[in-house]
């Protein structure tokens, strides 16, 4: 239970720290366009076949242009692809790009290493000074130079 809620903390926590976001203008804060990112990787992780914009908008009951804007947004950041469906000639389905994954990958190793630290050092995990904020944000843009490479 512990570890269960650290991760979920660990993860509402950087997702909403502003000393992280405000520095990159990539990081996905938006609860709803984190979920569609994590369920395109889930999906090809899990090799589920892609969704759609339609999907988006019934899922998260979005509006259509707000589905084409926010997609546009994760095309020009280029976390996804629009690809064309092999069984459907209409149907334009999502796909993570190697950057997507690899940010994901990152991340999630990130906090794990963050909460294993925290745990076997017996620290409480409400308690992230603003030195541990900036560990993290220099992580964070390290990772993204490894990826871009």
């Amino acid at each position: 239970m512990k570890e269960s809620f650290a991760y979920t903390f660990l993860d509402l926590y950087l997702t909403h720290s502003k000393e992280i976001h405000q520095q990159d203008s990539e990081y996905i804060v938006s609860g709803q366009e984190r979920f569609v990112l994590y369920e395109i990787y889930r999906r090809y992780h899990e090799g589920i076949e892609p969704f759609n914009l339609f999907w988006i908008e019934k899922t998260l009951g979005l509006s259509f242009p707000t589905v084409k804007k926010m997609v546009k947004k994760f095309v020009g950041f280029g976390y996804i692809e629009i690809k064309q469906s092999l069984k459907d000639k209409r149907n334009k389905q999502l796909f993570p790009t190697n950057k997507l994954i690899n940010g994901i990958e990152a991340f999630e190793a990130l906090k794990e290493s963050l909460i294993k630290k925290a745990i076997s050092a017996e620290k409480n995990l409400l308690e992230f000074d603003k030195e541990s904020v900036e560990i993290f944000t220099n992580d964070i843009k390290e990772y993204k130079k490894r990826i871009i490479k």
